[in-house]
């Protein structure tokens, strides 16, 4: 029997098959710590996550921007991290023209079946003019 469509009281949630077979609609628990700061030619933007490596629960991180005052996030950053690494971690330098303008940076981490972590604190920079 097939599921009901998704309502307001029942989200839709990405569930892709593992390797198993089944579904996956298990989302990484925590969100990523986030830090931004200045790179040559725009802003460094750093997520960190602090689970010890033989229970992280997820694969990689995804960084977004938008411009401080819009709704229209992108993605900047959509990559796995290095698992020697402790904590886990992604970096990335974005460049933005120095025109004075605000940014604002947010960060999650994902798992292999597409499942997402609640979002990090919103952090925001300004690349000053130059």
């Amino acid at each position: 029997m097939a599921a009901p469509p998704p309502t307001a009281a029942t989200p839709s949630t990405p569930t892709r098959p593992t390797s198993s077979g089944i579904p996956d609609g298990i989302a990484p628990a925590s969100a990523p710590e986030l830090l931004v700061g200045s790179c040559e030619g725009g802003i460094r933007a750093t997520a960190h996550d602090y689970t010890p490596a033989p229970i992280r629960d997820f694969t990689g991180f995804e960084i977004e921007r938008r411009e401080a005052g819009t709704d229209a996030w992108s993605v900047p950053a959509h990559q796995g991290y290095d698992p020697r690494h402790d904590p886990a971690y992604v970096t990335v330098c974005d460049p933005l023209p120095a025109d004075g303008r605000a940014c604002e940076y947010r960060s999650r981490t994902y798992d292999a079946a597409g499942n997402y972590s609640p979002y990090s604190e919103t952090r925001a920079m300004t690349v000053p003019a130059g």
